[in-house]
């Protein structure tokens, strides 16, 4: 096995864990799927009258020691990493 390989089995409690253990094949799949849904729908996108882009309330920058708040919506962000720019 690669070194590379078991190191990463032995550092499993990384955020990138999906990303570091998908296979090169999968990885292929999804960025052509998005290649090809993004030729798809580009062409309307600019010629809207009115676009609404809804970004993420919390980018959870903290990953599982965010301390986002929960609410009957979903989450809300509290803003506590430093860089949080949507502060609750």
């Amino acid at each position: 096995m690669p070194p590379f390989a078991q190191r990463a089995r032995g550092e499993g409690a990384r955020r990138d864990e999906y990303d570091r253990r998908t296979t090169r094949e999968r990885h292929l799949a999804e960025l052509f799927a998005c290649v090809v849904m993004n030729r798809q729908f580009w062409p309307e996108f600019p010629s809207r009258r009115e676009t609404v882009l809804i970004p993420p309330d919390c980018l959870r920058r903290r990953g599982d020691e965010c301390e986002r708040k929960g609410s009957r919506s979903g989450t809300r962000c509290t803003a506590c990493d430093a860089t949080s720019r949507s502060g609750g």
